[in-house]
Parts: C-alpha cells; structure tokens; sequence
C-alpha cells in the first residue's frame, strides 16, 4: 500500500454529510480542501486520492512556473489572437498571482529545488494509490511493457470501460485527457463536450487554461476549458465534436456502452 505524503491536518475532516461537495478549481487556497482529502485518501478513498493528487499536480505547475516564469514565454504568435510573449504582461503575472494564492501552505517553503523534489514524490505518491484505490484512468508507474503496443492498447481499452462504467462528469473528462479515449469512436474534444453536457464546470477558470497563459502567453482571456478548446479547434472541427458528443450522450442514456468503443482488434471506426 502507498504511504500518503506526511502533511495533513492532525484534526480528522467533517462527516461526509458536512462536507459540501465542491470542485477544486471553486477554491480560493487549497490547502484546507488538501488537508481534508488526505484523511478521506488515507480511508481508503479512491476519489478523494485522484482529487489530492490534482491538487499536488497543480501546485508542482505553480512553484515551476514561479521559477521559470522570467524567460520569454513560448508563443504560436499569430495561431492564437491575443496571445502574448511578454513576461510582464498584467494577465500572465494575475493568473501566475491566482495560482500562487490558491497553493499558499501546499508548496513547501524553503530551497525551490527541494521543494519541487519534495511536491513531485507526492505527486507520484498519491498518483499510485488512487491507481491501488481504483481509480480509471491512471497510468501504471511502471511502463517497461509499453514497448509492446498489445500492452498499451490492452490497457487502455480496459480502463476506457472503466471510466465509462464511472459515468462521472470526471470520468468522461478522463477520456479527452488520457490515451483511454484512444479506444473510444470519438474525439478528445467531444469527450470533453459530454463532460460539461453532464455537470463539469467547463466554464470556470483551471489550473489547465491558467498554466497555458502563464507558461506560453496563451488563452489568457478565455473564461474557462471549454472556450479554452473551442478556439484551438476550427469551426468544422467544433461542429464535428459537437455531433460526437450527442451520439456519446445518446449511447450512455441507454446503457450501450460497446458502441461507444471501437472493436478489440482495433479496426477503425471514428474519432478518437
């Protein structure tokens, strides 16, 4: 069994009853959120472990960016309009200020790098016991047999109907994030369109669209993912993943979860 990272409050967290159910990205700090999660991880918590291991994840992004933000961001000049190269730029140095607020207490003070050494241990750590706990979608810490490409795609076709039999808004956004949906007919995108079609706050600011302002000077003035993506993609693109996302919504609410992925012997069929 994975050990937790040895940095939660000594008090247990309220009854589940008491504790309002709440996305990470609503959080002004997150340290209280991390604190409570740690103990509902160490339960034996599956979700609780995924959530904490966003919070580290998020957090390790802040403290680089923190020692890597004064070199020239790395713009697509003219690919993405408004984008900016500038370092002093006030909408990079106000979304570097958010994330620095909301992971005030979760990076550990003191040298940079042993805070970063310190932060990606426990990273990894509760990355592997959600993994243990059972949470799809997670990539095995050992990766040897990916060079065998049975492996991987065996892998990732399991963990698609994993995700899939999950039916959560997170679950869903699983598929658009993770090589899982490679198993699936249907794009990236339209994943992600289902995902927000069924309850995820795709319109609230993340650290995802914070880290590509802050690192590359782009998406700055997008209010959240789901702008986010629409302007990376073209209208014909947006249109195709919208057309995707009501035949993924129409096959979940009918329980047809063999049509939503492509045969085992890994013929073509769709998007993906």
């Amino acid at each position: 069994m994975h050990r937790l990272p040895p940095d939660s409050a000594a008090s247990a967290p309220p009854p589940s009853s008491e504790w309002p159910i709440c996305w990470p990205q609503s959080a002004d700090n997150l340290l209280a959120l991390r604190d409570a999660l740690h103990q509902r991880a160490a339960a034996g918590d599956a979700d609780a472990a995924n959530r904490l291991a966003d919070i580290y994840g998020e957090c390790e992004g802040v403290q680089w960016m923190e020692q890597e933000f004064a070199r020239p961001a790395q713009t697509m000049a003219g690919v993405w309009p408004g984008s900016s190269a500038e370092s002093r730029d006030p909408r990079r140095l106000a979304e570097l200020a958010i994330g620095q607020q909301r992971c005030r207490g979760v990076i550990p003070a003191g040298d940079p790098n042993a805070a970063r050494v310190e932060m990606l241990r426990a990273l990894k750590t509760l990355q592997a016991l959600a993994r243990e706990l059972g949470y799809p979608g997670i990539l095995p810490t050992d990766a040897s047999g990916w060079q065998r490409p049975e492996v991987r795609d065996e892998w990732a076709r399991s963990e698609a109907l994993a995700l899939l039999a999950d039916g959560t808004p997170e679950a869903l956004l699983g598929l658009s994030d993770s090589i899982a949906g490679n198993t699936t007919h249907y794009s990236a995108e339209a994943w992600l369109l289902a995902a927000c079609d069924l309850g995820y706050p795709c319109n609230m600011p993340v650290a995802y669209t914070r880290g590509w302002c802050v690192q590359y000077g782009m998406g700055c003035d997008t209010s959240g993912r789901l702008e986010f993506t629409r302007q990376l993609s073209t209208p014909r693109q947006w249109r195709h993943a919208q057309a995707q996302r009501d035949e993924i919504l129409a096959h979940l609410r009918n329980g047809r979860i063999d049509a939503l992925m492509r045969p085992a012997d890994g013929a073509p069929g769709g998007g993906g």
